[in-house]
């Protein structure tokens, strides 16, 4: 099902139009899209550039975070983490054993 939502920016006086496709009852860009289908098509070594450029993005973005951020984002990661253990199975607790144990 597609929908088309046309969308003014006043400051500028441009009107352009977005196209959202619905997918598990979430609205995803065309943009979105875009980029997904070009990650599936890439090779092994575009991936490898992209995952560097990503990981370096994200190192530059971390470097830049003040005390308050850092300190947010070690909660969230804690709060994440504590949500996995309780949603786990005993089969994936036992695969994740495993493979420490190896």
């Amino acid at each position: 099902m597609r929908c088309s939502v046309n969308k003014t920016k006043s400051s500028h006086y441009r009107i352009f139009s977005l196209v959202y496709i619905i997918e598990n009852n979430k609205f995803i860009s065309r943009d979105t899209l875009r980029k997904r289908k070009a990650r599936e098509n890439e090779t092994p070594s575009q991936r490898e550039t992209r995952l560097e450029k990503q990981r370096e993005y994200k190192r530059q973005k971390r470097a830049r975070e003040d005390a308050e951020e850092k300190e947010a984002h070690a909660t969230h990661d804690k709060e994440r983490k504590c949500v996995k253990l309780v949603m786990e199975t005993d089969e994936q607790r036992e695969k994740h054993l495993n493979y420490y144990r190896e």
